[in-house]
């Protein structure tokens, strides 16, 4: 079973290296931290792919979380870029490189930063390839990028990134989500529907190793809301403990056509779930078995809201 990060202790680093390809292609390549080596991106992460050099005095950025609630869900984050400078910033191709994390870069366009202005742009987060290092993330934003709104992008640049406690929290939560299935497999059992209610029992059965688990406080979506049907509010999987029952309720909350357009995340449940006391995340469970059910419960409340319209 693998650690999770637990603690950080600055002063490491851990040089990372930069694929280019072609003339203006950003791509990054990132090898797995160990305690013999830095957990700082190196200044051989930033080329010059030309001659040339963009200025990035006064330009900063953040990583940061919106309003856009399923931004993280798709794999993407913001990051944030002031350009507090009195030149314009260009920027067509950009990737997040960070310790820890496998990345790929984001599709390339032509993104505007005017002098004295800040714009949030979405890259992709990855996925982590280690989960024993203690360290924290520390990240940078390359881009190519210009000074003059006109001119084609021709150098590489390197924006070191404030609010990468923001990684360290994704990092945690796929460590451990990846702990817990691969110590364990869920299934429902005894499902059954009323109306706009759907009834079952989660079971959570030990397939690999003795980690303790806990799974506390849970959720659902828009639509389905995810309750428990008894009074406990924390599971906890002992070492020694084979499997656990769950029983739960699902019941929608809203069926409304605004909703039913407006949500991007129809069906799903989380946990917030600790694996030898890592976190706890929020961890989804598949729930994919029992969509027909889902899709039945919803339907009837469409049908029932219809006819109170028209009745009314």
């Amino acid at each position: 079973m693998r650690t999770m990060p637990l603690s950080a202790h600055p002063g490491q680093a851990l040089a990372r290296p930069l694929a280019l390809i072609a003339t203006i292609a950003v791509l990054g390549a990132c090898s797995a931290a160990s305690p013999q080596t830095s957990s700082r991106i190196s200044e051989a992460d930033t080329t010059t792919i030309t001659a040339g050099t963009v200025d990035l005095d006064g330009v900063s950025a953040e990583l940061i979380i919106t309003r856009q609630r399923d931004l993280l869900d798709r794999g993407l984050i913001n990051v944030l870029v002031h350009n507090d400078s009195n030149r314009d910033l260009l920027i067509t191709d950009r990737q997040l490189v960070s310790t820890f994390f496998d990345t790929a870069p984001a599709a390339p366009r032509n993104t505007l930063i005017g002098a004295g202005r800040q714009i949030a742009v979405q890259v992709p987060y990855g996925s982590t390839d280690d989960c024993d290092d203690p360290m924290t993330v520390e990240a940078a934003l390359v881009v190519t990028a210009s000074n003059d709104s006109e001119t084609t992008p021709v150098s590489v640049a390197r924006l070191d990134l404030e609010g990468t406690d923001i990684l360290d929290a994704i990092r945690g939560k796929q460590c451990t989500a990846s702990a817990f299935d691969e110590a364990t497999d869920a299934t429902f059992v005894g499902t059954t529907v009323d109306d706009q209610t759907v009834r079952t029992t989660l079971v959570i059965t030990r397939t690999e190793g003795t980690p303790d688990i806990s799974l506390g406080t849970i959720r659902g979506t828009v639509l389905i809301g995810t309750r428990r049907v008894d009074d406990v509010t924390v599971d906890e999987m002992a070492s020694s403990d084979q499997t656990i029952e769950i029983p739960l309720e699902f019941v929608v909350n809203r069926c409304d056509p605004h909703a039913m357009a407006e949500v991007t995340k129809r069906f799903g449940t989380e946990f917030e779930i600790s694996v030898d006391g890592s976190g706890p995340f929020s961890i989804p469970i598949d729930i994919t078995s029992l969509t027909p059910e889902f899709e039945m419960i919803v339907q009837h409340c469409r049908e029932q809201t219809v006819d109170v319209s028209i009745n009314s």
